[in-house]
């Protein structure tokens, strides 16, 4: 053979052995063009499923609004134990310590207790708190507008409330713009919130509470 014949016979040969690579290089290509193809129809199917899809609603919460793990508060006609303050004596004006609820049931307050009986003005929570330390019932009441009915009502409680040890009824009346509600009942550490005079409730709380302060010897 010529050395022109081998050189065409050399050449040929290595087309041949490139033919096989060549082939991979352009089926390789050929996937990955087509593979991406495939991921952007995925992607655009998955797009258009999601905005389609109806989402469920959000109801806004105004700031402030108790969730629905939050604790309730104590509700209308439940009688409330707070833990007892003493009953230290204070001076009219006297700086002393906050009380631990309200309205006050035990603490400071002053060494004059006020007489049993109907007030139309306020009496300071320093003095009626003495009346619960000797075994006295304060009914406090809110009403901005007035309410002669339910403060007749309670003036009646002092003629024919039950009677304490001492053959009266231990009773301050009082309006009081602290409470929430219309009309709360105190004794020396529990109250009764209630929304209105309620007789049989006001009644059972005289027996479980009237003479039941540290001083219940007092008139």
């Amino acid at each position: 053979m010529s050395r022109t014949s081998e050189k065409r016979a050399h050449r040929a040969a290595q087309r041949k052995s490139q033919q096989p690579n060549d082939l991979w290089s352009g089926n390789r290509r050929t996937a990955l063009i087509g593979g991406g193809v495939v991921v952007l129809i995925l992607a655009a199917f998955w797009l258009t499923n999601t905005l389609n899809t109806p989402q469920p609603a959000v109801t806004p919460v105004a700031a402030g609004t108790a969730s629905a793990t939050t604790a309730a508060p104590v509700g209308i006609g439940t009688v409330v134990s707070v833990p007892s303050l003493g009953g230290t004596h204070v001076n009219p004006g006297e700086r002393h310590a906050a009380y631990n609820s309200t309205p006050p049931t035990s603490g400071p307050h002053y060494g004059t207790p006020a007489n049993w009986g109907k007030y139309e003005q306020g009496l300071a929570e320093e003095t009626w708190i003495h009346n619960l330390e000797h075994g006295g019932i304060v009914a406090l009441y809110n009403c901005p507008q007035g309410c002669p009915e339910l403060v007749s009502k309670l003036e009646g409680l002092l003629k024919t409330g039950p009677p304490s040890s001492f053959g009266y009824v231990k009773l301050i009346i009082t309006p009081y713009s602290k409470i929430p509600n219309k009309l709360t009942l105190v004794a020396w550490q529990f109250y009764l919130p209630l929304n209105d005079y309620d007789d049989t409730a006001i009644r059972n709380f005289f027996k479980d509470h009237q003479d039941q302060g540290p001083e219940p010897g007092v008139g």
